[in-house]
């Protein structure tokens, strides 16, 4: 039970004497007599805290009343905060948005129902903004003079009273405008600190170096001739910079990959429309500025990006205030409600959200049957405008469609729809009394309609590109709409009659975004060539440009007092990266090829390669490298769906580099047509060289994805292979000839057993030369060669062919015996058997001089157990795929071959040995590569077997991780030499 304080009145000798007594339940009546006992209570005692009482809005105030007491209970506490918001917690926090002076009082009421107040003033006020214009911020040596001019600077809500210079030197000024010597070499940081007239300082800084060299860096690597890198997340980037800095200056060296050749990353940049004088610039997205919008009193800026939020800021500190979410895809566009109080956004998800402004909660939202392109809030009522994206509905065209939704805030309920346009509505906007509405579309068109009824009023046609961007302005005298275009002109309208008042012309790209100034007098423009610009609207002349990227401007607006505009700039953020197992934080060492790791890069995008150098004393500077690269998804280990796909570049050409593994690795080359050529090259990663001699095994396969024709089961997929150590495979001019159109599919292997890694090649594509088989010459050579160089062996000498350095006591017989069988042999695999007349002649050394240089030659001699020769009945070049040039040289190892490898073998059939392997190396010089399989004579076997041309599975020789492709041999050599008439 409460206790109560009573007065008790004891009457003592005229004298009275008034005690105080707490007594449960209350006061008792007077036992009689002169005195007596009369009840009261003492109202609360107010004991209130704010952390801050001045500051800058928006301002946020921790309040306190824990420490109020009362002699019972405290049941009330009631905060005004003098704008409108109360609360009636014991501490509360609150933002003042406006700027003045609040008086917030705090109401406590007692159990009894007293009530006792206090209250405590909170000044709001705007920032003074300190702007700093130097005639220059370097200079060659000292002594040098620099002029600083600060009277820019200005106070929103008051006036500057102080201005203070320190110049970074030791020495200082007091007046807003000064030049200063500095006597010394060195970077200076210049700062200038304002304060207003409530004591409120801000400040800017500006570097200024003397006698300090600009750094500098450069690529060595990757090198000029390499223009497209694709790489896997897995893959190394392989870099090598160098460059120069000032002696002793502190220094770090980072890398990394962005989207669109810009240091700047996505942000909003807040700029004086008077002086063209950049104030701040807001970041935070992590994807391009898409949209923007101020709030009703220019204390906050909302801006929508595709990363799927709208951030809002603070336009006087730049700081983020909110982020609002709730889009699953990027957000077009974003607008305030005419109280401030909400902000609408619409995306590519076919919906609009309303949101709290102040907690970021989602208020309403509206689904459509596509993206949202433009929103705006009614500035009169409880109703929202969006644009949206033609249906793909065929019974319906577009002109019947209605492009622009007039909805019901609260519910949701359509109240008017605008039809008309024939393409996408991409810009809405209402008239200031908000009795009209203003679109603007694909169809090159802008239309005025009827809020109410969607009644079309006006059509303004005269742009020949898509309508971005619409404003409206009326002040009651002047009723005008302003309209950008993607022809890269801005136009002025007059919304009463839609005659053209004045065309802007001078950007170099579309036009993005348009804005009315607050006045009516200026008109203010955004564009993808990276500008924003403001016009004198009565003129059409450009009085001003700024410029804070080489992005495309995005989005642009004027605050609501016209002291900023703001410029939306649709920048992909830098993505930095480290050196792969030995991260380095902010500092690389790239004085030496450093692989970049790429674990932390989105695939399926094109980057471009950056290094930055950065000091203590200079602003960073950034180079790009003239490589494209392309991030795509892993390569994988079969051909499947998931297999991706190479990114060619225009001169169709790319540097395909696998991660750092022996494991098979697959990518796909796309759709190819026959005759289309390819030329490859491996790559001598980090210096990106082409590289033609092999130093270990690799396998590198081109593979189609067709079938065999008389088995729809059996893939065919083999095209070309490139294997084996010490051979000179390709050259710089080699070529591969498409045989079929088809999808192809590149297979790098390493060696398992030797730890070699997939290599890295080089592709060239060109197109369109179609292919025609052409008949060929081989041959045979039986008269000896000195010096002979063929497959990468060291010169040697091929004797004259005799039956004695076959078999001991062979003469001039069997010499003219096994000659005989070796043509006949040769003929009857390429010309009358098997029921392949290929179109090849065979010439015999026996039958004349050589046909020429345009054939391919076969000799015969020489030692099989020569250690060049490795143990081979023969050797082939590998130079030319499908012998696109129609030469070549191989050799058939014949000594001791009766004596030692088939003693038994008379000279008749020695001579179908020989043979037989001279089908097998002039089948190389062809293209044709080692199979597996009894009756193939591409398989690596026994050349005395019956052997004849197949489709046959590649060699385990020729990949090392397992059998993947199989060669036709009768099909591929048809599409080379042609069927004999």
């Amino acid at each position: 039970m409460p206790r109560r304080r009573c007065l008790v009145a004891v009457g003592c000798v005229g004298l009275s004497v008034l005690m105080t007594a707490s007594i449960s339940g209350g006061c008792p009546g007077a036992p009689g007599g002169s005195g007596g006992v009369l009840g009261f209570n003492l109202p609360p005692t107010v004991r209130m805290t704010a952390d801050i009482v001045r500051g800058i809005a928006p301002l946020l105030v921790q309040f306190n009343s824990s420490n109020s007491t009362d002699d019972g209970l405290i049941v009330r506490r009631v905060w005004n905060f003098g704008d409108g918001q109360t609360s009636q917690e014991i501490s509360p926090t609150h933002t003042f948005s406006g700027t003045g002076e609040f008086e917030v009082r705090l109401t406590l009421t007692d159990d009894v129902g007293a009530t006792a107040t206090r209250s405590i003033v909170i000044a709001v006020t705007l920032a003074p903004q300190a702007r700093i214009i130097a005639d220059r911020t370097a200079a060659e040596s000292a002594p040098a003079v620099f002029n600083f001019d600060g009277s820019s600077s200005i106070d929103p809500d008051g006036e500057i009273v102080l201005f203070e210079w320190d110049f970074g030197d030791g020495s200082g000024e007091l007046l807003p405008i000064v030049p200063h010597t500095y006597g010394r070499p060195g970077t200076f940081r210049v700062r200038l600190t304002v304060t207003d007239n409530t004591g409120v300082t801000a400040t800017d800084e500006v570097i200024i170096e003397v006698g300090i060299r600009q750094p500098s860096i450069a690529f060595r690597s990757p090198t000029r001739d390499v223009s497209n890198i694709v790489v896997s997340q897995s893959s190394p980037l392989w870099i090598h910079t160098v460059f120069e800095v000032q002696q002793a200056v502190p220094h770090t060296i980072t890398a990394g990959l962005d989207l669109d050749l810009d240091a700047c990353d996505a942000n909003t940049t807040l700029f004086d429309p008077n002086t063209g004088a950049e104030l701040r610039m807001l970041e935070g997205h992590d994807e391009p500025v898409t949209a923007l919008a101020y709030s009703p009193d220019g204390a906050r800026l909302a801006t929508a990006s595709s990363d799927r939020t709208v951030r809002i800021y603070s336009t006087s500190t730049g700081l983020t205030l909110q982020i609002l979410g709730g889009h699953t895809a990027g957000i077009n566009a974003v607008a305030f409600s005419s109280d401030g109080t909400q902000v609408l956004t619409g995306g590519d998800d076919n919906k609009a959200i309303i949101h709290s402004a102040g907690s970021g909660a989602e208020v309403n939202s509206f689904s459509v049957q596509t993206d949202v392109t433009a929103v705006a809030f009614s500035p009169v009522g409880n109703a929202v405008l969006i644009g949206v994206e033609v249906q793909n509905d065929p019974d319906t065209p577009a002109e019947e469609q209605p492009l622009a939704l007039l909805l019901n805030a609260f519910t949701g309920v359509e109240i008017a729809n605008y039809t008309g346009h024939s393409a996408n509505v991409v810009a809405v906007a209402f008239s200031p009394d908000g009795s009209r509405v203003v679109t603007g579309s694909v169809d090159k068109t802008a239309r005025i309609w009827d809020r109410d009824t969607g009644f079309e009023l006006l059509s303004l046609v005269g742009h020949s590109n898509t309508v971005t961007s619409v404003a409206y302005y009326s002040d009651g005298q002047d009723d005008w709409v302003l309209t950008g275009s993607s022809d890269f002109t801005i136009r002025l309208w007059d919304a009463s009659t839609g005659l053209e008042l004045q065309v802007f012309d001078g950007h170099t790209d579309r036009v993005t975004s348009v804005a009315f100034s607050p006045d009516g007098s200026q008109a203010l423009s955004g564009s993808a060539d990276g500008t924003a610009r403001i016009w004198n609207l009565a003129t059409g002349e450009q009085i001003r440009s700024v410029s804070s990227c080489i992005s495309a401007v995005s989005a642009v607006a004027f605050s609501p007092d016209g002291t900023q505009i703001a410029s939306g700039v649709a920048a992909q953020n830098s993505i930095q990266l480290d050196v792969i197992d030995r991260p380095s934080g902010n500092d690389l060492d790239l004085q030496v090829p450093a692989a970049l790791g790429l674990a932390s890069v989105p695939p399926g995008a094109r980057y471009f390669l950056w290094a930055e150098i950065d000091t203590d004393r200079t602003a960073p500077v950034r180079t790009y490298s003239h490589v494209q690269v392309n991030v795509i998804s892993p390569f994988t280990q079969v051909i499947e769906d998931g297999t991706p796909q190479a990114v060619f570049d225009q001169n169709d050409s790319a540097a395909i580099i696998p991660s750092a593994s022996s494991a098979r690795q697959i990518i796909g080359l796309g759709g190819l047509k026959k005759g289309d050529r390819l030329f490859l090259s491996l790559l001598n990663t980090p210096g990106y060289g082409s590289v033609f001699n092999i130093d270990q095994d690799f396998s590198v396969l081109i593979l189609d994805d067709s079938t065999d024709p008389g088995d729809p089961t059996m893939p065919m997929r083999e095209m070309l292979v490139w294997y084996q150590s010490d051979f000179t495979l390709f050259t710089r001019e080699t070529r591969l000839v498409v045989s079929r159109d088809s999808n192809y599919f590149l297979v790098l292997d390493g060696n398992p057993s030797t730890r070699a890694n997939t290599p890295a090649v080089s592709i060239r594509i060109e197109s369109g030369f179609g292919d025609t088989p052409r008949r060929q010459t081989v041959f045979l050579d039986f008269r000896g060669q000195p010096g002979l160089s063929v497959a990468g062996l060291d010169p040697f000498t091929v004797p004259v062919f005799n039956a004695s350095d076959v078999k001991s006591g062979w003469g001039a017989t069997e010499t003219a015996i096994i000659k005989t069988k070796i043509v006949e042999t040769v003929e009857d695999l390429y010309v009358n058997g098997n029921g392949d007349p290929f179109d090849l002649v065979v010439v015999s050394s026996d039958d004349g001089p050589s046909p020429g240089p345009s054939s391919l030659t076969v000799f015969f001699g020489g030692d099989p157990t020569d250690p060049d020769a490795a143990g081979a009945f023969g050797v082939a070049d590998y130079l030319d795929p499908r012998n696109d040039t129609l030469t070549g040289s191989a050799v058939v190892f014949t000594k001791d071959l009766g004596n030692d490898v088939f003693p038994g073998a008379t000279a008749d059939q020695m001579g179908a040995i020989i043979g037989k392997v001279a089908v097998h190396e002039i089948a190389h010089l062809l293209g044709l590569r080692h199979t597996v399989g009894s009756n193939d004579i591409m398989a690596a076997g026994n050349p005395a077997d019956p052997l004849t041309f197949q489709n046959s599975p590649i060699s385990g020789i020729e990949q090392f991780n397992g059998q993947i492709g199989f060669q036709n041999a009768p099909r591929y050599l048809e599409e080379v030499l042609g069927l004999r008439p």
